[in-house]
């Protein structure tokens, strides 16, 4: 059996609040995505759990579910909406919901339900939902519609209410789907489109609503690949990577895309065991006052990139800032964003986070440990490896930190092999490292199996200190008890 606690409870130790705009379109700032803001910082100024007598807890989501007695129902997007109640953004096999929940019991409040996933692929778009200024979300629906439902009723008794569907499945090619939407200061709705690397910009204030899209190319060179993650905002523009490069967008009064710069990262095509594809798994992270924007590249020896985002530069400044080596080369693997504040990056390594849906059980295997810390330059030209913690092992779950605390939370797994094969009993931690030293202040037992795993989902801190994240059986949480 191993430990339930590891380590001890930390003192606070605050950085810097991160400085990121708050988008007049969405709801408050760190609350309004699955990681967070536009700039995509995966930081919060709200206090996170400490390690004092922690009281855990969690909840199958029951009545949420269309067949509960699926496998899988994962509620990787949270948000929280302007009575501090998660808003929850759920897939599994045969399961597409949104759930509003209570913030201390995490009983269903309401739910409503989506259009239903063909492929694990079409799934994904809705984990890149958002809330925004108007309590509405805002969904890549998995039949190539945007949706807008609304959070009605009363506080008493809320519900969900269908707002308007945006038809977009004409610009979308057989086979293929969306990956997410984010809007900009002008109220209009970015889409990417996976397959064809194609990005899409809806006016929904015209009527009927204009759509502008374009396909993104590899520097003239044919396909720039896939969109298989997120992409940042920050005012008329986004940051978009692919797995064939790292790309600035913007749209003028109307609304047609266009390309401020592209750029290329280090990628050895092919699928790392922990990666959902050929290329960088990261959501771009914008930093630095958003003068940097950063990713992780797919080459043998994994690197944390950092671009200036300057639409022009100066003739003795290039674009890239820094490919920062991190982990062990051949194995490290990143299929997660970046946390980014002030000019710091967190990165956790996925290398070889596998988990067999075909075999009885669904066996898991034994990931790569690592989480590393990363400095830009004050200057802008450079980077550092600041710490690299090679112990803990963080294999699928989109950390936070609370500039409050100084702590970076995360879920670490160990294995249990006490009368058992290899890898043995997969068991679950809630963890806290030290931002300033990337030491582990604690890891808290919170559940072993399969129910307790994941797929990449976003961890959050809610607006009154509570730790969430979604699991494949539910919602766990944990808090500082009194």
């Amino acid at each position: 059996m191993l430990p339930e606690l590891f380590g001890h409870a930390a003192w606070p130790r605050p950085v810097p609040p991160p400085r990121v705009p708050q988008n007049p379109w969405l709801a408050r700032n760190p609350f309004n995505n699955v990681h967070g803001d536009t700039w995509m910082s995966d930081a919060a100024a709200v206090p996170g759990p400490l390690g004092r007598n922690l009281r855990i807890w969690s909840s199958t989501l029951a009545a949420a579910r269309r067949s509960p007695t699926s496998p899988t129902f994962v509620c990787s997007s949270i948000c929280f909406d302007r009575y501090d109640r998660l808003v929850l953004s759920c897939s599994g096999q045969g399961e597409s919901a949104l759930a509003l929940v209570d913030p201390v019991s995490l009983g269903v409040l309401a739910s409503f339900q989506l259009p239903l996933a063909s492929s694990a692929a079409s799934a994904t778009a809705s984990a890149y939902s958002y809330l925004d200024s108007r309590e509405e979300v805002v969904v890549a629906g998995a039949d190539n519609t945007i949706s807008v439902v609304r959070l009605g009723g009363s506080r008493a008794k809320p519900g969900f209410e269908q707002g308007p569907v945006y038809d977009v499945s004409s610009y979308i090619g057989a086979g293929d789907n969306m990956n997410g939407v984010m809007p900009d200061w002008r109220g209009r709705i970015w889409f990417a489109i996976r397959g064809a690397s194609t990005i899409g910009v809806l006016d929904p204030e015209t009527e009927p609503a204009t759509v502008h899209v374009l396909p993104l190319r590899d520097f003239g060179e044919g396909q720039a690949g896939e969109i298989k993650n997120s992409f940042a905002m920050d005012g008329n523009d986004a940051y978009i990577v692919t797995t064939g490069g790292m790309y600035r967008l913007t749209a003028g009064g109307d609304g047609v895309p266009r390309i401020v710069w592209s750029e290329t990262y280090e990628n050895i095509g092919k699928i790392k065991p922990g990666q959902y594809s050929a290329g960088s798994g990261t959501t771009p992270t914008l930093l630095g006052g958003g003068r940097f924007v950063a990713i992780v590249d797919n080459a043998d020896q994994t690197h944390v990139v950092v671009y200036r985002t300057d639409a022009k530069l100066a003739p003795w400044k290039g674009r890239v800032v820094c490919q920062e080596p991190v982990f062990e080369r051949g194995l490290g693997a990143v299929e997660d964003s970046l946390i980014g504040t002030g000019l710091s990056l967190i990165v956790e390594n996925n290398y070889n986070y596998t988990r067999d849906f075909l075999a009885p059980g669904f066996p898991t295997t034994r990931s790569e440990p690592g989480i590393a810390r990363v400095d830009i330059d004050p200057r802008g030209d450079g980077c550092r490896l600041v710490w690299a913690n090679e112990k803990a092992t963080a294999p699928n779950v989109a950390p936070k930190l609370s500039t409050v605390t100084g702590l970076v939370y995360t879920i670490t797994r160990r294995f249990d092999t006490h009368g058992r094969p290899e890898p043995g009993l997969d068991v679950y931690y809630w963890a806290a490292l030290d931002f300033h030293t990337g030491k582990t202040a604690w890891e808290r037992q919170f559940g072993t199996g399969f129910g307790f795993d994941s797929w990449y989902p976003g961890l959050a801190i809610g607006p009154n200190g509570t730790l969430y994240v979604g699991q494949y059986g539910g919602l766990t949480a944990i808090r500082d008890g009194r």
